[in-house]
This record gives structure tokens, C-alpha cells and sequence, in this order.
């Protein structure tokens, strides 16, 4: 390799890793974790003999695409128990394949999303396309506050939301 070539690969990687750092970094500083955003479920189910498992999913508007079951495709978790402490992921996708081509669409807690409660002992009865909602709330953005509180079912069809301090889980 000339001398002049040598000085345009290491031209090249200088401001490959330069970029590839852009590209990488993040809000944080080193060592410090970014604050997780929680919802503290409230199963309202418990309060007259053992609880029903209530799943959380959450329907995102981005991932609008054929097939999306109602219940949305964003998982939260099941709470089986009085109350239980669920985390929103720092970062959800979803991949969609086409004939033609593969996009990948993707979420976090800053986006846009409506959370969606079932029983999900009725997915055996149902499919997950088709399975009663127990519950939803309105859309949110859960960014907009580290903690946030519900219960299910409200007993109204449209759970509040309310922001509060983040639970433990």
C-alpha cells in the first residue's frame, strides 16, 4: 500500500470512529444507568376471593400494521397478585416481513401508547387477535413521568392513568 493510500484508510477510520462513537452514544454519562419508567398495576380482581391474572399490553400507534391484535403487541406482563410493579423496556420493536422487503419499527417510552388489559387464561378460549380486553386507558407518553399508576379493571371501561413516583420491582 502507498504512502498516500495508507493516509486515506487512516482518514477513513478516523472518521469511522468518530461517527461510529456519534452513533453510540447516549444521554448518560458513563457508568450511569438510564431511569427505567414504571406502572404500578392495581388488580382489582382481588378484592372478593383469588385474584384473575390480569396481562398488560400496550397498543402503539407506530405499529400500526395488519394483524396487530387488539391487545397490541408492546408486553408489560401479568399481574397475578394484589398489585405488581411492571417496567416499560428502554427500547420495543417489531420487525415486519414483507415479499418484498423486512422494516423494523421501533419504540420507547417517549413514543405514544394506550395500555390494553385481558384475562389471559381467555387466550386458550380465544386467540390473541380476538381475546376481550378487560380494560385500556388513553394513549400516554410514558416518558413524561418516571412512575406511573392504574388499576384494572376500572369497572368504567377506560382506566386513569395517574403519574406518581416509580414503584420497585
Amino acid at each position: 500500500m502507498t504512502r498516500a493510500r495508507f493516509r486515506s484508510a487512516g482518514g477513513l477510520l478516523a472518521a469511522a470512529s468518530v461517527l461510529s462513537w456519534i452513533a453510540c452514544s447516549s444521554s448518560t454519562e458513563p457508568g450511569e444507568a438510564a431511569a427505567s419508567v414504571t406502572l404500578l398495576v392495581t388488580n382489582d380482581t382481588c378484592l372478593e376471593g383469588p385474584c384473575v391474572p390480569v396481562s398488560v399490553r400496550g397498543r402503539v400507534p407506530r405499529y400500526a400494521v395488519p394483524g396487530q391484535p387488539k391487545v397490541g403487541f408492546l408486553r408489560l406482563g401479568t399481574v397475578e397478585s394484589r398489585s405488581a410493579c411492571l417496567v416499560f423496556p428502554a427500547v420495543d420493536s417489531l420487525t415486519v416481513s414483507g415479499p418484498d422487503h423486512t422494516t423494523v419499527l421501533r419504540w420507547m417510552p417517549s413514543d405514544d401508547v394506550s395500555l390494553r388489559a385481558f384475562d389471559p387464561r381467555d387466550v386458550a378460549t380465544y386467540t390473541i387477535w380476538s381475546v376481550p380486553i378487560i380494560d385500556t386507558t388513553s394513549y400516554f407518553v410514558p416518558a413524561s413521568a418516571r412512575g406511573w399508576r392504574v388499576t384494572f379493571p376500572s369497572g368504567t371501561g377506560a382506566a386513569v392513568l395517574e403519574a406518581t413516583d416509580p414503584c420497585v420491582p
